[in-house]
Formats: C-alpha cells, sequence, structure tokens
C-alpha cells in the first residue's frame, strides 16, 4: 500500500513539474509584449510635441496589441477630460495589466511550496516501507539500502520542481514591477504632451 501512495507522489510531481513548464512560458509570451519599443515611442513623442493627434493615433493603431501603446491612445482619445479623471483611467489600466501580468503566479508560487514537501513526504513513506521491508527480508543490509535510496528520489524530485520555480516565480514578480512602472513612467509623460500650450 506504502509502495502504491509513494509512486502516486511521484506521479504529482512530474505533473507540477509539467504545470510548472506551461506557467513558465506562458508568463514569458504574456510578458513579452510589454518589452519597450524605443523609436516608435519616440516617434509617437514627436507626432504629440508638433500636436498632430491623427497621426498620433494612427502610430498608436499600429503598436495596439503592446500595452503602452493601447494606453496612449485611450489618453489621447480622453484628452478633453479633466487631469484627474485621465489620471483615473491610467491607474485603472495600470492595475489591470498588473493582473494580467500577474496571472497564474500563485499557482507558481504553491507549486514552488508544496514541492518539496511532497517530496519529502513520498520519503517518509519510502523508509517505513524501508524499514518495514526489513522483517521480511534475509537480506537486511540490501534491502534497507534499496529502500531508502528509492526513498530519496521523491525528495530530489521535489526539489528539482521546487528550486526554478522559485527563481522564476521572484524572476517574473520582479520583471512585472519593472514593467508597471515603465508604463507608469510612460504614460505620465505623454500627459506633458498633451497640455495645451500656455
Amino acid at each position: 500500500m506504502i509502495y502504491y501512495f509513494q509512486n502516486a507522489i511521484i506521479v504529482l510531481l512530474i505533473f507540477l513539474s509539467i504545470l510548472f513548464l506551461s506557467i513558465v512560458i506562458d508568463r514569458f509570451i504574456s510578458l513579452h509584449r510589454f518589452r519597450p519599443q524605443k523609436k516608435p515611442l519616440d516617434n509617437l513623442k514627436q507626432t504629440l510635441i508638433n500636436r498632430n493627434f491623427k497621426r498620433a493615433t494612427e502610430l498608436c493603431h499600429l503598436w495596439i496589441k503592446r500595452p503602452l501603446f493601447s494606453m496612449i491612445h485611450q489618453i489621447i482619445e480622453a484628452k478633453k477630460q479633466p487631469l484627474v479623471m485621465v489620471e483615473k483611467k491610467i491607474q485603472r489600466e495600470l492595475q489591470e495589466h498588473y493582473d494580467n501580468m500577474e496571472k497564474r503566479l500563485s499557482t507558481l508560487n504553491t507549486i514552488a511550496s508544496i514541492s518539496p514537501l511532497l517530496g519529502l513526504l513520498g520519503t517518509v513513506l519510502g523508509m517505513i516501507d524501508a524499514f518495514f521491508s526489513i522483517t521480511t527480508s534475509s537480506e537486511i543490509t540490501a534491502s534497507l539500502a534499496s529502500g531508502i535510496s528509492n526513498a530519496l528520489i521523491t525528495t530530489a524530485l521535489g526539489l528539482a520542481v521546487a528550486i526554478p520555480s522559485i527563481i522564476f516565480y521572484n524572476f517574473f514578480l520582479r520583471k512585472i514591477n519593472t514593467n508597471v512602472s515603465y508604463l507608469e513612467r510612460e504614460t505620465y509623460g505623454i500627459l506633458e504632451y498633451l497640455q495645451e500650450p500656455e
């Protein structure tokens, strides 16, 4: 019975490793959209300096799948609204993008937390099975060594899943904070170009 429980834990850890890989790939694809586009952004700023809002809107549409340009487009559309309303719109958009970037990271954190615990549980069960087998085996040393080595496999597997999960979780959190700061800095900077000249 213990043998089957231990195998079930191994299968679960393999499943968690596959889930971990899918989350990492998904987050890399998602965060790629936030990569700075310096040349198009400089062109857009110059267009706004020239107060050519129609051309600025066209430039935003060319890069509309990029969150920054999507936000700038909405700011241009709302340029006649009170500044307070525009700032509230920016904050809502920033929060929405933050939530989208953070999606599934809680799952990644859970994987990092439970994987070593599952590995430890598998090892404990394996050790119980190994000592239990001593009572039914004449080769005590060989039986114990074999049981312990099999038991430690789950610990190694659990750590193999948990360690990269922790690394990528922290990496994505840092990347998200960097992206949000970049969006906030650039969008508020755009507001200056939309102010009516004195």
